[in-house]
């Protein structure tokens, strides 16, 4: 019994550090993109139309148009008005004329306005902010639009970072959470409260589950049209363009991430990230620990029930029962990480343990 008990601590040693640090490291190389819960993007069917977030379609509009359409937007009594957009220097797009008419609409707007931030290191290396210039800021708040990425930016975006600390008494807050926090201010709190500076995004969906409007149409039309923007979070961003090359502030999302073409604009996750907030569809992960306590179970009863095969004269069915035994508890595993996903939201990277089964009956034979 001590030796059975020796060898499968040695057993579980090997392969745990084996497959962890190495094989692990292989899936990132083959397929640094996929991970299993997108698949749940590619299979649900509870898509729904958000009516709380309207997406304005602002293309190549010059910064004329773009205080004519805030005017405009501001009679309609939106809650709160995101600009996916920075007005800094001279722009192709503007002259003096333009940029008056856009500097007296956002000095004039009863509907408070979000313009995005960037957060630079300045020459002493301390983090500063970089704003649109100061004529457009006067009377409007910001926050910052990065995405997060674990290693490069061509990846698949998956999570946002919630705040940045510029210093010990200032915190700049991600774009989406300001517009969440103008809309229902307690429900922005609730996700600040959350322990992880750093969130995975839930996706509600792509451009067809928020209702768009193009500028120019806002622009034309009759006001009694635009009636249901009332109380609304209202997003004002580039969502394609005649003759445009169309990935113009493109990005790739787990909707799509099988393409190498990236398939969702900025401002559409920026929608999704307050759809997220606003309705509680926070994405959580099975602590480490947890993680690490089932996976362990797993492996130990693979290699007991390998051990047992072997001392019990099983060899020429050896491999037969252990590939249908392993094949059917990747089938179990693949299917309850969607599940959980699902259901509950939560992420559970079992991606180590995986290959730790795949391998525990050739490692533990031949060990033996």
């Amino acid at each position: 019994m001590a030796k059975i008990i020796k060898r499968t601590l040695i057993l579980i040693i090997a392969i745990s550090c084996f497959t962890t640090n190495i094989l692990s490291f292989i899936t990132k190389i083959f397929n640094p993109d996929f991970k299993v819960t997108d698949i749940y993007y590619q299979i649900r069917n509870d898509k729904v139309i958000d009516k709380d977030i309207v997406l304005v379609n602002i293309g190549k509009a010059s910064r004329g148009e773009i205080g004519k359409l805030l005017t405009k937007l501001d009679q309609y009594q939106p809650a709160v008005i995101g600009i996916n957009a920075t007005f800094m220097g001279n722009s192709s797009y503007s002259n003096s004329h333009e940029d008056k008419i856009l500097y007296h609409a956002l000095n004039n707007m009863h509907t408070k306005v979000i313009l995005p931030s960037s957060v630079v290191n300045d020459e002493k290396n301390n983090l500063q902010l970089e704003l649109s210039d100061k004529p457009f800021t006067q009377n409007t708040d910001h926050g910052f639009t990065h995405f997060h990425y674990d290693n490069d930016q061509n990846e698949v975006v998956r999570k946002m970072v919630k705040y940045i600390d510029l210093d010990t008494n200032r915190k700049e807050l991600h774009f989406a959470i300001k517009l969440a926090e103008l809309y229902n201010h307690d429900l922005a709190s609730q996700f600040l409260s959350r322990k992880d500076s750093i969130e995975t995004i839930f996706f509600k969906g792509n451009i067809e589950i928020y209702p768009k409007v193009e500028y120019s149409e806002i622009l034309k039309d009759e006001d009694f049209l635009f009636n249901f923007l009332e109380g609304k979070v209202v997003l004002l961003g580039f969502i394609g363009a005649p003759h445009s090359e169309d990935l113009e502030d493109k990005f790739r999302s787990p909707l799509n991430y099988n393409s190498q073409i990236p398939d969702m604009y900025g401002v559409v996750i920026l929608a999704n990230i307050v759809s997220m907030i606003l309705d509680q569809n926070y994405i959580d992960h099975l602590d480490w620990r947890a993680t690490y306590l089932i996976g362990g179970i797993l492996l130990i009863i693979n290699i007991l029930i390998c051990l047992l095969l072997l001392n019990k004269n099983f060899k020429n069915w050896y491999y037969v029962i252990t590939f249908i035994m392993i094949s059917s508890e990747l089938i179990v595993i693949f299917y309850s990480i969607i599940y959980l996903f699902s259901i509950y939201h939560i992420i559970v990277d079992f991606q180590p343990f995986v290959f730790g089964l795949v391998l525990s009956a050739y490692l533990t034979k031949n060990y033996i």
